[in-house]
C-alpha cells in the first residue's frame, strides 16, 4: 500500500512541475514500486495523450530496471508525440543493450541531427561504429568529440582504445598520453597505455 500511495505522489509531483527532485526520485523506483509507478504513469499517458513526458517517463523507469524492450517501445511512443534530440539518444542507448544496432544507429543519426554539437552523441555513434566492426569510422567520430570537448580526457581515451583495437599502437600511446596528463587519476589509461 505505501507503494501505490508513493507512486501517486511521485507522479502527482511530476504532473505540478516535473521537478528535477520528482524526477530523480522516480528514476530511483525499483521493484517492488516500480510496478506501482508504471501503472500511475501510464495513466497519466493515457489521460494526456498529447504529452511526451508521460512515456519518456515510463521509457527512463523501464530502462533503469532494465527492461529495454518496453523502455525502447515508450521513448518510441514518445518521439512519436514530440521528437527530442534526449529522447532519440535514450531510444539509442536501449535499442544498443538490446544488440538492435541498425535501430540504434537510426535513431542517434535523429538526436545529432537535431543536436550536432553534443559530444555523447558522437560517442553513441562512434561506438556504434566499433560493434559494427568499423574502427576508421569510431575513430572519426572521436575526432569530433575531442573537437567538441577538448578539455576533457574521455574523448582521447576512448579514440586510444579504438586505434589499439585497430592496432595503431603509437597513435594509442599519444591518446592515451593525453588522456592521463589531463586526468591522471585515469587507472584505465594507464593500463590501456601499458597493452599498447
Amino acid at each position: 500500500e505505501n507503494y501505490v500511495s508513493a507512486a501517486s505522489d511521485i507522479v502527482s509531483a511530476l504532473s505540478i512541475d516535473g521537478s528535477d527532485n520528482a524526477f530523480m526520485t522516480m528514476m530511483g523506483i525499483a521493484e517492488p514500486g516500480y510496478e506501482q509507478l508504471v501503472a500511475r504513469l501510464r495513466a497519466k499517458s493515457i489521460t494526456e495523450s498529447n504529452n511526451y513526458f508521460w512515456p519518456y517517463c515510463i521509457g527512463i523507469v523501464n530502462e533503469l530496471n532494465e527492461k529495454y524492450e518496453q523502455a525502447a517501445e515508450y521513448y518510441t511512443k514518445s518521439a512519436t508525440i514530440d521528437p527530442t534530440d534526449v529522447t532519440y539518444a535514450r531510444l539509442a542507448s536501449v535499442l544498443e543493450d538490446l544488440g538492435r544496432y541498425e535501430e540504434s544507429a537510426a535513431a542517434i543519426e535523429k538526436a545529432i541531427d537535431m543536436d550536432p554539437k553534443d559530444e555523447t552523441y558522437h560517442n553513441s555513434r562512434s561506438n556504434l561504429y566499433r560493434f559494427a566492426g568499423d574502427l576508421d569510422s569510431a575513430i572519426s567520430e572521436q575526432n569530433i568529440c575531442v573537437e567538441l570537448d577538448p578539455e576533457s580526457y574521455l574523448p582521447y581515451h576512448r579514440r586510444g582504445w579504438f586505434r589499439f583495437l585497430k592496432g595503431d599502437y603509437r597513435d594509442a600511446v599519444e591518446d592515451f598520453n593525453m588522456s592521463i596528463a589531463m586526468r591522471q587519476d585515469n587507472a584505465f589509461g594507464y593500463y590501456r597505455r601499458g597493452r599498447a
